[in-house]
């Protein structure tokens, strides 16, 4: 009887041992969260180690409204983005840093122009520069009033225009009994009358015929009213001659007469329509890339300056 008690009390042992030791059961709706936990976490940490790699470790630079701007954009355009910098007015903390930014920019406005094409539907190479690109859309868009209609509120004054009034306003200021030599010093852009303060003695020849039938229409001491030539408009004052100092030593022949003259130049050329156009199309692209955002990202530290 004492055997059979304790060979049951071993069987009894072995089952309280094995139950201490069985793995216990898991809740199947835990096991189903951990799963999706796990399933969840995998997720974020490759969304942001992608993340990491898309940020700091491609060639993507910038972004403008959607167009990646590479390394490789980017490179070329330090050279110009550094002297448009030389001008800042601002203190630069970073220079560097402003660098490759202004860089950016400079690259941007290229992309525009390329993108623009490209819906326009032209192809570009590789290998295509720049400015072949710019001048290659620009060309298209002045060509179609229809393209050209969402530049033309960009269209420049033309400058003959705009030299003339400034003329005007400086014979208005002399006629008021401003000083001649003063105003010329100041507005005056001819650099031979740095060299020749006291004025031109020269024979009629020696001149574009603007000038020359200008000053023969005065009388000494007299300011006329601004002539036009080729280099703008001369506001003159005929003064008394030297005949001892012609321009360039030359020697009038027998009766030619020596003419003496001061003028205040107001530098100006005759722009084409066609030039004027392309201006309005360049402020028009750059309206765009001043509206546009711009998003720099952590790539464009490599860039080397």
């Amino acid at each position: 009887m004492s055997k059979r008690l304790s060979g049951k009390s071993l069987n009894v042992k072995k089952d309280n041992e094995s139950k201490k030791h069985a793995t216990p059961a898991i809740d199947p709706v835990m096991k189903k969260r951990v799963l999706i936990g796990g399933a969840i976490g995998l997720v974020v940490i490759i969304a942001l180690t992608w993340g990491l790699i898309m940020y700091y470790g491609d060639s993507v630079v910038a972004r403008v409204n959607g167009i990646n701007i590479m390394g490789a954009d980017v490179q070329p355009q330090l050279g110009t983005a550094n002297q448009r910098l030389q001008h800042h007015v601002e203190p630069i903390t970073d220079w560097e840093r402003a660098v490759r930014e202004e860089a950016v920019r400079i690259a941007a406005l290229n992309k525009l122009y390329e993108d623009y094409g490209r819906g326009l539907g032209l192809s570009f190479g590789a290998n295509d520069s720049p400015a072949l690109i710019t001048n290659t859309v620009t060309n298209a868009i002045v060509d179609d009033p229809s393209l050209f209609a969402d530049f033309e509120r960009f269209m420049p004054e033309d400058l003959t225009i705009d030299a003339y009034a400034r003329a005007l306003e400086i014979v208005e200021r002399l006629r008021a009994g401003e000083d001649f030599d003063t105003l010329m010093a100041i507005y005056g852009e001819d650099p031979g009358m740095v060299q020749n303060p006291e004025g031109y003695n020269f024979l009629a020849h020696q001149m574009v015929p603007e000038f020359t039938e200008g000053t023969l229409a005065l009388e000494i001491g007299e300011i006329g009213d601004p002539v036009q030539s080729d280099f703008g408009f001369h506001i003159i004052m005929r003064i008394e001659p030297d005949p001892d100092n012609i321009m360039q030593g030359a020697v009038p022949a027998e009766g030619e007469e020596v003419l003496g003259a001061k003028h205040i130049l107001v530098a100006a050329t005759r722009t084409a329509e066609a030039d004027r156009m392309a201006q309005a199309v360049h402020a028009g692209f750059q309206q765009q890339l001043e509206d546009a955002n711009i998003t720099f990202r952590g790539a464009l530290n490599r860039v080397e300056i």
